[in-house]
């Protein structure tokens, strides 16, 4: 029946119309330039009030209302009312978010309004045309007005079979579950556990619009409001849905945007996607991909932020140890004979005002100090310097205050010089790639084995941060430098379960008042190497008492066939009933499933299944595992003469609609008509934890119809014949040490004898690890996989022998380069040389261990120095010598190496080494014992002859003295 023939088209066509025609007027009024007298900010601010509604009746125009309600109150008779998605008040339109609009979201018998509900209509219009006007629920005082029967097909469901591209608002199909959780009070954080397609995203941006219409003022506002999601791929899949609510303000980010705007833009670190990438990549070995899983869950973990509170206490507490003098002022008032004064205080004193400031994040606590002590101590300065100032004029004594106040700022500077602000990328480096550091603030947080694999995949300079270090360094920013005063009033985190627990400790410092919405399914969590695994586990990442959990089971993307399909898979690998989701009644074609033979098949079966699909349906996706098998299909297809796709591997794309061929883990959160699954076979999704995961997200994409296609064995997981899959513990196993004596690890590892492991243990200063009688055997892979092209020379188990000094002439070569720079007059120089020497003294016992021969006493000359570290450094560098960090040492015995008149300067980047982790340290009885951290033997080498180095952080290398030119070795070789 036509929507003409509704008893109620006249009435709503003629509100409609007479609507379009008052907002065509408004417009007029508002928009020719107006002059407003000479008041030029009341003219903007007036202008801003103007525009700003504009582009709310622009907006309304688009659809005006999506529903009309007629109610009947006792004291003040009949009325109606509509509502839409912008309110227009003299228009009886009201905002859906209005309490006028509950109505439209609960049941009659369900509110409490004295007002009765006589009709309410559901309506679609299209600017200023009426579409279709459907019965929601009609009061039996009206029925006979009504021919109910012939409109009360539900809008939801007639909407349902439209096609999907991106998501769009849901003002008039809104559910009363849905509209429940949209209008729940803010000051909560709200967790929505939602299936797929449930319409959790779409809640999340309705309760954001929502909230600004009810809560909107000074402090709640849509700039302070944050949205985050998993890549822009989504963002731009919902980016229509606030718009159309009328907000367009609210910052939506990526996580990725939000850390890098955190972190600052140099940052580079792989997205979570490459981490996923990374962990599916079967050409990296076992050992490291099972390394790889346990670090992210161990760098993520609330444990984690545990270990950075006490590395930056390690640190604070460094500082307060280095202050040791009294401090004291001595100021002069140039040009005034007599006029000087002096003020003091000493060590304890300024220790205590750094206590009093220890609250404060570690990289201002040194200017509140300055600052505590500039207010101090300039006060008695000029109580000393009053007769003197009282004689002056104004304008000179001000002058005069300014002198005493930078002249005390200055030495207090000069006093807290060795005090510098912490790089929170270098100190996140030198944390993890300081073993024995690592293993003194990771004591009880984690086993010695978790600390010693967390050093293996330490981050340098060279390499990007991986997605799992992300939270810890956000969370060590806000320790070093705070949250730079934002906050946010309410935060909503879509894709919640993929985040980490120290993402939350972080976001938490960020909320105002811990008000968020945080929407996920534990179902889809594929990160699990990083993610949620239960909800009640932000609980103490939060800082909360409670959640407010919603459980969202119904469905309403996929028709009920597609639904079940997905339901199957879960019911074979154990998900209880009550966990899977809940299909809508609607109806589908059934899911195909096709086994080809050979790859040119397999294309052309794709080709013609998705261009014989109806043209309605114009949202598909053809969905492989991996970016590289999506890279591999396109060309196949290209090749088969079919060009008409989008290639959709980069997660910050857009999508254009049509065909698109796309990766499993980038379509978390999307939705299309039709999804094609390319590689459901056995190797690609094996029966793991993490592949029941990702398939579930692949099968849950689709809205009408699922296309499985593969080659070879079907997956375990979609294997009908077989109703129970048990899972593989696969990169989960990891997780368990799995414990072994070094002879047990030796057995089942034929080629190579137990004393072998045993003596590349001792080389790499890693006995440590088996002092309870057993080793991790993940952790042992781990180490033997990164033992250098050195240790495979060495196979049959022989000890390698001593190495030798160069040849004469390079020894004379070498000779007259060091005599050369050391008669240089030119500072830098001499410096660079202290450098050489410092080096040359923290690896006296690796060139005794190497066997060459080391006085135990004396003065070494610089010559013989330079020697023996090139001779050093060529036998690494031919792979002849593994670096190792030798016996401990001491500052003493280290400096006697150096020249005095070089010692200071040598005694100074010592320290400086030692701050940014390449220095160990250890307490031997009385006595502090020190050595060169094993990662970072061959760049302390290379940089004290002078060579190119890669670890180095730039800012540190910037700022070492550096020789003219490296140590040549070459030379005489080449001309002999």
């Amino acid at each position: 029946m036509s929507v003409q023939d509704h008893p109620y088209y006249e009435h709503i066509s003629r509100q409609l119309t007479d609507t379009f025609a008052w907002i065509g007027k408004r417009l007029d009024e508002l928009e020719p330039p107006i002059a407003y007298g000479g008041d030029r900010y009341a003219h903007r601010a007036l202008q801003k009030q103007n525009l700003e509604e504009i582009e709310k009746l622009k907006l309304s125009r688009q659809e005006l209302f999506s529903a009309r309600i007629d109610l009947e109150d006792p004291s003040e008779g009949q009325e109606t009312i509509y509502v839409g998605k912008v309110a227009l008040p003299d228009r009886r339109i009201y905002s859906w978010a209005s309490p006028f609009a509950r109505q439209l979201y609960y049941r009659p018998d369900e509110t409490t309004d004295t007002a009765k509900v006589r009709l309410i209509l559901n309506i679609t219009v299209d600017n200023d045309r009426l579409c279709e006007i459907y019965n929601q629920y009609v009061d039996a005082s009206v029925e006979d007005e009504l021919v109910q029967a012939q409109f009360t097909d539900s809008l939801l469901f007639r909407l349902l079979q439209e096609s999907h591209g991106k998501l769009r608002d849901i003002v008039a199909t809104i559910q009363a579950r849905q509209y429940r959780i949209i209008q729940s009070p803010h000051d909560q954080v709200l967790v929505v556990q939602g299936a797929p397609g449930s319409g959790k995203t779409s809640i999340a941006l309705h309760r954001v619009a929502y909230l600004l219409y009810n809560y909107q003022s000074e402090t709640f506002t849509a700039q302070n409001i944050l949205i985050l999601g998993p890549n822009r791929l989504f963002l731009g899949h919902i980016s229509g849905i606030l718009p159309s609510l009328g907000q367009r303000r609210v910052p939506q980010k990526t996580v990725d945007e939000w850390t890098t705007e955190l972190l600052g833009d140099k940052l580079v670190f792989e997205s979570q996607e490459e981490s996923l990438e990374a962990l599916l990549d079967v050409t990296q070995s076992a050992a490291m991909r099972a390394m790889r899983y346990r670090n992210a869950r161990n760098k993520s973990s609330l444990q984690m932020g545990v270990l950075i509170d006490r590395y930056i206490q390690s640190i604070y507490a460094a500082i307060l140890g280095r202050i040791t003098n009294t401090f004291t002022c001595n100021c002069q008032l140039q040009g005034l004979r007599g006029a000087n004064a002096t003020v003091e205080r000493s060590a304890d004193h300024i220790r205590a005002l750094l206590e009093s400031v220890q609250n404060r994040p570690l990289n201002v606590r040194r200017e509140a100090v300055e600052d505590l002590l500039l207010r101090d101590l300039g006060r008695e300065l000029l109580d000393q310097l009053g007769s003197y100032l009282n004689s002056l004029d104004a304008q000179s004594r001000q002058e005069r205050e300014r002198e005493v106040r930078e002249q005390l700022q200055r030495q207090l500077r000069q006093y807290f010089s060795g005090w510098n602000k912490e790089n929170v990328a270098i100190a996140y480096r030198r944390l993890l790639r300081t073993p024995s550091l690592l293993r003194r603030l990771g004591e009880g947080l984690f086993s010695d084995g978790d600390l010693e694999l967390l050093t293996q995949d330490a981050p340098t300079n060279k390499t990007p941060f991986q997605f799992s270090d992300l939270a810890a360094l956000m969370y060590l920013k806000l320790g070093l430098e705070g949250a730079d005063g934002v906050g946010y009033a309410h935060i909503v985190v879509d894709e919640a379960q993929d985040l980490t627990p120290l993402h939350f400790r972080v976001l938490q410092a960020y909320s105002r008042s811990s008000s968020m919405t945080l929407l996920g399914d534990l179902s889809q969590g594929i990160y699990g190497h990083h993610g949620i695994e239960h909800w009640s586990s932000l609980l103490d990442a939060l800082k909360v008492e409670n959640l407010v959990p919603e459980n969202l089971r119904e469905s309403y993307r996929s028709t009920r066939q597609i639904i079940e399909f997905a339901n199957g898979m879960l019911a074979r690998v154990g998900v209880a009933a009550e966990d899977l989701a809940v299909p809508l009644s609607r109806p589908g074609p059934t899911p195909t499933t096709h086994r080809l033979q050979q790859r040119s098949q397999l294309v052309a079966n794709i080709i013609s299944t998705v261009t014989s699909e109806p043209q309605k349906w114009s949202a598909i996706a053809v969905i492989c595992k991996t970016a590289a098998a999506c890279r591999l299909l396109a060309s196949d297809l290209t090749a088969a003469g079919f060009t008409d796709y989008q290639l959709l591997v980069d997660r910050n794309s857009q999508y254009k609609g049509a065909i698109a061929i796309i990766p499993s883990y980038l379509t978390k959160g999307m939705e299309f008509d039709v999804v094609l699954v390319a590689d459901a076979d056995a190797e690609t999704y094996p029966p793991d934890a993490l592949h029941v995961k990702l398939l579930y997200v692949v099968l849950t994409r689709a809205a009408h119809a699922l296309h499985i296609r593969w080659l070879g064995a079907v997956t375990p997981l979609l294997d009908q014949q077989h109703p129970h899959v048990p899972l593989q513990p696969v990169l989960e196993g990891a997780l368990n040490p799995q414990l072994q004596t070094i002879s047990e690890y030796a057995a089942v590892r034929p080629g190579r004898p137990m004393d072998w492991y045993v003596e590349r243990l001792a080389q790499m200063d890693k006995l440590r690890l088996l002092h309870t009688g057993k080793i991790d055997a993940h952790l042992m892979d781990v180490i033997m996989a990164g033992y250098t092209a050195a240790s495979s020379a060495n196979d049959n188990g022989e000890a390698e022998s001593a190495i030798e000094l160069f040849d004469e002439d390079v020894q004379q070569f070498l000779t007259q380069q060091a005599e050369l720079l050391n008669q240089s007059d030119e500072a830098a120089v001499q410096d660079a040389l202290a450098i050489t020497q410092l080096v040359y003294g923290l690896l006296r016992n690796q060139l005794r261990s190497a066997g060459l021969e080391v006085a135990d006493e004396g003065q070494v000359p610089l010559s013989r120095q330079v020697i023996m570290l090139a001779t050093l450094a060529m036998a690494i560098q031919r792979g002849r010598l593994i670096e190792s960090a030798g016996r401990w040492t001491t500052r003493q015995v280290v400096l006697q190496s150096v020249d005095k008149g070089r010692r200071a300067v040598a005694e100074r980047w010592l320290a400086t080494l030692e701050q940014h982790g390449m220095i160990e340290s250890q307490e031997a009885g009385q006595r502090r014992q020190i050595r060169i951290v094993t990662t970072w033997v061959r760049p302390v080498l290379e940089l004290g002859l002078g060579l190119p180095t890669e670890l180095w952080d730039r800012e540190l290398l910037d700022s070492i003295p550096h020789l003219p030119k490296p140590f040549d070795v070459a030379t005489p070789q080449a001309t002999r």
